[in-house]
């Protein structure tokens, strides 16, 4: 076993989600998100706006993977591109701790003040 960052010399905390069709895990750390292998490939990606990230997702049916942070921003990674999605207004997050999605697509976001 090793340490996924040990190339970089950094030490993580990564979320990991398994990929919909299983031939790699997602990983997301401080400022980067990434795939692994099964042979222990990694393919990492720098993103400098992905801070204190407490939730991700498995990839949807649209190859999509959804990330949010502590400050509740919700993120959407598809096809090489990170977009941060827009929330209603009224959804006033600052502390979100988790993200989960069901089998209808929807996205849960447990905050310490309940769930979205």
């Amino acid at each position: 076993m090793r340490r996924l960052d040990e190339a970089k010399g950094r030490g993580v905390n990564p979320l990991m989600a398994p990929s919909r069709d299983g031939r790699f895990i997602w990983t997301a750390s401080q400022g980067r998100l990434g795939k692994v292998k099964a042979d222990g490939t990694v393919r990492t990606e720098e993103h400098a706006e992905l801070t204190e990230m407490t939730g991700l997702t498995p990839d949807d049916e649209a190859g999509a993977v959804w990330l949010c942070d502590f400050s509740g921003r919700l993120w959407r990674y598809q096809n090489g591109l990170l977009r941060q999605a827009p929330l209603e207004p009224r959804l006033r997050i600052n502390d979100a701790v988790s993200l989960v999605d069901d089998k209808l697509g929807r996205l849960w976001m447990g905050t310490s003040g309940g769930v979205i």
